[in-house]
């Protein structure tokens, strides 16, 4: 129950309607990663993005999109090799 709180913390923390994203020289998040349970949630979830006509990219299991706020949330498998790190931060 602990992770469902913090997860609705983060949610409503960073993801603000109509936010801007933080400006280089200030404190931000730089990246999110989040596991879920197998491939099919992968799917699952950029069928909903694609839906919703919300951009994504995939790359094999993960899947990388962005918040209102321009912050990058990272999907991937749980389980999987970690995600690579990102270079334009």
């Amino acid at each position: 129950m602990s992770d469902y709180r913090s997860l609705l913390v983060l949610t409503n923390r960073f993801s603000p309607h109509g936010g801007t994203p933080a400006g280089p020289d200030t404190a931000r998040l730089t990246c999110f990663d989040l596991r879920l349970t197998g491939p099919e949630a992968i799917e699952a979830l950029a069928e909903r993005l694609t839906a919703a006509g919300h951009p994504h990219q995939r790359a094999g299991t993960s899947l990388t999109t962005h918040d209102p706020s321009g912050n990058p949330l990272r999907f991937s498998v749980h389980g999987a090799a970690k995600p690579a790190p990102r270079t334009d931060a």
